[in-house]
């Protein structure tokens, strides 16, 4: 029984990690879908299975045989170009499925659609299981549920309980508060290491789109500098000018509108939290596609 409770444990701390990202930068109207509703009504059964194990609280609702059940089928519809017989992105679907999960899937082309139905595996050996195991049912003032929990036991459900609304509570200032952030991913090849005229060599931290709610999209290059601002404005704009000759065909080429660069100092240190960027530049794509500059706020003169 402690094995199964913990897997269900493990399942739905790894669909919250999931979410974090998704309430920084994911578009609100993707936040309640029927399948990340779904998904967020299984989490939370999960959990409270979890802590009736845990503080020794069982109850006739709580099974694992039905957290399992909505987790044995998903599906899922893939674009589809019938004269290349190419499959395309996910259009839609169904799914409150946790991620920890292995399927079996089969297809169909529908027209421009492709229809995917999957059966989770683990789920179903999920559902043999609780048939062979059932959950224990403790009836109530029998003497496991009158003996005291330990203090680690009680610690570890606040944790867990507390964990959630932590992550909601964070969600819901970034959004309220409008903080966009984006989830920082590596440069391609090409602009790994960018070598200037002076033969200094710029190492790109990251490079990622930025959508906001409105639906505009802003593709993102950060760098560390060894240049200090506002001592060293001037160098620093005509560093961040240079980056961005080799940075605007990549930009292009990903068909953006808007592109931006953010500088941050180099830290001192292997570890750090937040290191402020302290010039920042960004340039618009008009229809006739010259580029021009943006003025932008930061901490530095421009």
């Amino acid at each position: 029984m402690i094995v199964h409770a913990h897997l269900i444990l493990l399942a739905c701390l790894t669909w919250l990690l999931g979410l974090i990202p998704a309430l920084l930068w994911v578009p609100a109207d993707l936040l309640f879908t029927a399948s990340t509703v779904a998904q967020f009504l299984v989490f939370g059964y999960g959990l409270a299975l979890y802590l009736a194990w845990l503080t020794r609280r069982p109850s006739r609702w709580l099974r694992p045989l039905f957290w399992w059940l909505p987790q044995l089928g998903f599906v899922t519809v893939f674009a589809y170009d019938p004269n290349t017989k190419a499959m395309g992105a996910p259009v839609g679907g169904f799914c409150a499925t946790m991620p920890l999960q292995v399927a079996a899937t089969a297809g169909w082309h529908l027209d421009h659609r492709s229809l995917a139905i999957s059966l989770n595996i683990l789920a179903l050996l999920g559902v043999m299981w609780s048939a062979w195991r059932p959950w224990p049912n403790v009836a109530p003032g029998t003497e496991d549920i009158r003996r005291p929990l330990s203090s680690v036991r009680r610690a570890f459900a606040v944790l867990i309980v507390a964990a959630p609304v932590l992550v909601l509570v964070i969600g819901g200032v970034v959004r309220a508060k409008n903080l966009y952030t984006w989830v920082k991913r590596p440069p391609p090849r090409e602009l790994e290491q960018i070598t200037l005229t002076s033969g200094k060599v710029i190492r790109v931290s990251s490079l990622a789109p930025i959508r906001w709610p409105t639906g505009d999209s802003l593709l993102l290059l950060e760098y560390f500098t060894d240049l200090s601002a506002p001592e060293q404005s001037a160098a620093l704009r005509a560093e961040a000018l240079e980056v961005w000759d080799h940075f605007r065909p990549v930009a292009e080429a990903s068909g953006y509108k808007t592109a931006g660069i953010a500088i941050s100092p180099r830290p001192s240190q292997a570890i750090f939290y937040v290191v402020p960027h302290i010039k920042k530049l960004a340039w618009t794509r008009e229809d006739d596609g010259a580029w021009h500059e943006v003025v932008t706020r930061d901490r530095s003169a421009q």
